[in-house]
């Protein structure tokens, strides 16, 4: 009897480790589910992407490779495979893909500029995450220096003045009107500072093509409210004479001669040192 209620007892005993490996096999389980929905969901709805480029300007007809990253909004990487359409807002260059698939992280797109100047802007969309990029389309400066806003080579002048043909563009030149010797203009500049008494801040340069040269000379002091000018000249007489450099005090415009204007911090009497060399484009016109 002893040897079986042992043998029970062993049985029970037995069978009551079965029972327990079986419930924590059951509870492991049941917690492993648990987890599961905590897990980090990485589908289109958590990415966070955004578009870099090495530059945001291009010369027509130019290419400019974009990265266009994704991660998950805690930062960490999304599955490869995530697709991301790429579009432009407007016709002025192409991308070599209109979507794009993630692999490690990051997807490449070319955009290429057309040939007409000015800004797009390139849209990345997966899900609801979106980034974009914004492109200038801008002419490319000239061999040796200039801005891709002048309308003429400024590195091809002869300056009669002390040249600001390295100073900075950060004033607005435009609409520029000739009527008899009167010459008015809009005009717009960052604060420079007045750097004489009378409130002159800058000068007005005038260029011209003189036997097929560009030559150029201040002819004018600008103060802040500076916008309209009638010349020192006399009828008959040429229309720059106050720019008192040769050949331009002697230059007599044709009618519809092209001719060229500029304002510039102060230079007809020197460059100071403490001056922010600074100036506007070149803007063509004619002469009426």
């Amino acid at each position: 009897m002893t040897n079986e209620r042992e043998r029970a007892g062993g049985s029970l005993r037995t069978a009551g480790v079965s029972i327990g490996i079986a419930g924590l096999v059951l509870v492991a389980a049941l917690l492993s589910a648990a987890c599961g929905v905590f897990e980090k969901v990485t589908g289109p709805s958590t990415v966070v992407l955004n578009i870099q480029g090495e530059k945001t300007a291009v010369a027509p007809k130019a290419s400019l490779n974009l990265t266009i990253n994704a991660a998950n909004e805690d930062g960490g990487p999304v599955d490869d495979g995530v697709k991301v359409k790429v579009e432009l807002d407007s016709a002025l260059g192409t991308l070599d893909a209109e979507k794009v698939t993630i692999v490690g992280g990051k997807a490449v797109v070319t955009f290429t500029a057309g040939s007409q100047l000015g800004k797009t802007v390139v849209k990345a969309t997966t899900g609801k995450a979106s980034a974009q990029y914004t492109i200038s389309i801008e002419k490319a400066p000239p061999p040796g220096g200039g801005d891709p806003r002048d309308q003429l080579d400024i590195t091809k002048v002869t300056f009669h003045h002390p040249s600001p043909a390295k100073f900075k563009v950060t004033a607005r030149l435009s609409n520029i009107r000739i009527s008899g010797l009167t010459i008015a203009w809009d005009w717009s500049q960052p604060g420079w500072p007045v750097e004489y008494s009378n409130g002159v801040l800058g000068n007005m340069w005038v260029f011209a093509r003189i036997g097929g040269q560009w030559h150029a000379a201040t002819w004018e002091w600008l103060r802040a409210s500076t916008n309209r000018v009638t010349l020192e000249a006399k009828p008959g007489q040429p229309p720059f004479i106050q720019a008192s450099a040769s050949p331009i005090d002697s230059w007599y415009p044709k009618s519809g001669e092209e001719i060229a204007f500029m304002a510039s911090t102060p230079c007809r009497s020197g460059i100071s040192a403490g001056s922010p060399r600074e100036r506007s484009p070149i803007i063509k016109t004619r002469w009426p």
